[in-house]
C-alpha cells in the first residue's frame, strides 16, 4: 500500500534540503555543475541505501533513523556554519 500523501511530503521536504545545501554550496564557490552533480549522486546513495535498508529490516528502526538522521543534520550544519561562516 503506497502511501501518495507522506510521498509528496518527503519529496517536497528533499527539495528543500536540495535548496538550502546548494545555497551552501554558493556560498563556498563550488561550480554550478560540481554542485549538481555531488546533490544528484548524494541523493541517489542516500535513498538507494535508505531503500535497502527498510527493505531488508522492516520498519523496526524507523524512529530510531529519523532521530539519527535529524541529528546528523544538525551536526553537519553547525559544523558547516563554525568552520566556513563563522571564520
Amino acid at each position: 500500500d503506497f502511501n501518495w500523501k507522506s510521498f509528496c511530503r518527503l519529496a517536497v521536504m528533499t527539495n528543500v534540503t536540495t535548496f538550502f545545501v546548494g545555497i551552501g554550496f554558493s556560498l563556498l564557490g563550488i561550480s554550478l555543475g560540481n554542485a549538481v552533480l555531488l546533490i544528484s549522486l548524494v541523493s541517489f546513495l542516500t535513498a538507494f541505501v535508505s531503500l535497502q535498508v527498510g527493505y531488508y529490516n522492516g520498519a523496526g528502526f524507523e524512529r530510531a533513523a529519523g532521530m539519527s538522521g535529524g541529528a546528523l543534520m544538525i551536526v553537519f550544519a553547525l559544523y558547516f556554519m563554525l568552520r566556513y561562516v563563522l571564520r
